[in-house]
């Protein structure tokens, strides 16, 4: 999957100039970092005029060891974090299954637990972010404090957004102290593992305990894995025909799964989980306040959507686009 360019951004600045001049002259951008699971995203239209704008440059750090709290840009290798704050005797607690890539592609892609299930939902160790919406507007959600949400729970819903609120350029982390089983990265699939793939299987927010049965349930995977956690599971296959059986196997089980890439007419994520549906699942991250009066959700000043239903971004960014 290659756009037409490929622009590197080193500042926010960059990103906003990027979207701007793409809007003005009708192409459509992607947003990548490593581009390790790339292949596995939404495929854009062939009449789709779009080029791929690259954060793997935006590798700013600042680590608050007091308060437990690191600053990022999006392009920070999940693995050059952990080193970092290793140092400092810090964890955040946060692993990807498939080839670690960028800390802003794992968490606009949803594909990420936390170390163990005592550290919750791995999505609440985001505190905050700054994005570039689709016109160029650079906006900053959340904060630096675990408790500062008031109103709609923005900063949860990035998790697995795709882009649908906008280009994610920096994050405010929430860490903890590192424990001996804290070490290294887990269970990973290789890039060249995932390469050579035809599909992968999926199993997102497992009940615990069922990690390990879902892994059993890929008999016809190269290989697969489960979450230090154990509450995800991905299967690497060589034929998708034989990703799809598996996939119906597990299903028939009660085990929530499904197939990707996805072929056309197939349902998006059936086995519907919850936690990585980004802005599909904003409703569950927003107060219960606004979600009662049906109140909308506004960014950047623009009204995109009520809190039942919340539309994609608008402008130059591809609502599809891969974060990886």
């Amino acid at each position: 999957m290659d756009g037409t360019a490929v622009v590197d951004v080193a500042t926010v600045g960059d990103v906003q100039d990027a979207v701007r001049t793409a809007r003005a002259a009708g192409v459509r951008l992607r947003v990548v970092g490593t581009r390790s699971v790339e292949r596995f995203g939404r495929q854009p239209l062939q009449a789709d005029r779009w080029d791929l704008v690259s954060t793997k440059r935006l590798t700013w750090m600042e680590v608050a060891a007091r308060d437990f709290t690191v600053r990022v840009g999006a392009g920070v290798r999940l693995a050059e974090l952990d080193e970092a704050l290793a140092r400092l005797g810090l964890v955040w607690p946060v692993r990807r299954v498939e080839a670690p890539g960028t800390v802003g592609g794992l968490i606009a892609s949803g594909r990420g637990t936390t170390i163990a299930a005592q550290d919750g939902p791995a999505r609440r160790w985001v505190l905050g972010a700054k994005l570039v919406d689709g016109t160029g507007e650079a906006l900053t959600v959340g904060g630096a404090t675990v408790k500062n949400s008031v109103g709609y729970g923005v900063t949860h819903a990035l998790w697995g957004s795709q882009g649908q609120l906008g280009a994610i350029v920096g994050l405010t982390l929430r860490v903890r102290g590192r424990r001996p089983e804290d070490e290294g990265l887990g269970a990973v699939l290789e890039r060249k593992e995932l390469d050579c793939a035809a599909a992968l299987v999926r199993c997102e927010d497992l009940a615990p305990g069922t990690a390990g049965q879902a892994v059993d349930g890929m008999a016809g995977a190269v290989r697969a894995v489960a979450s230090s956690d154990g509450l995800r599971a991905v299967g690497v296959y060589a034929e998708r025909g034989v990703a799809k059986a598996d996939a119906a196997a597990l299903r028939a089980r009660g085990i929530a799964v499904w197939v990707e890439p996805m072929e056309e007419g197939e349902r998006d994520g059936e086995g519907e989980r919850g936690e990585g549906r980004g802005v599909r699942g904003m409703k569950s991250g927003m107060e219960k306040g606004g979600e009662e009066r049906g109140e909308a959700c506004v960014v950047a000043g623009e009204v995109v959507g009520q809190s039942s239903s919340v539309e994609v971004a608008r402008g130059a960014l591809d609502p599809g686009g891969v974060f990886v």
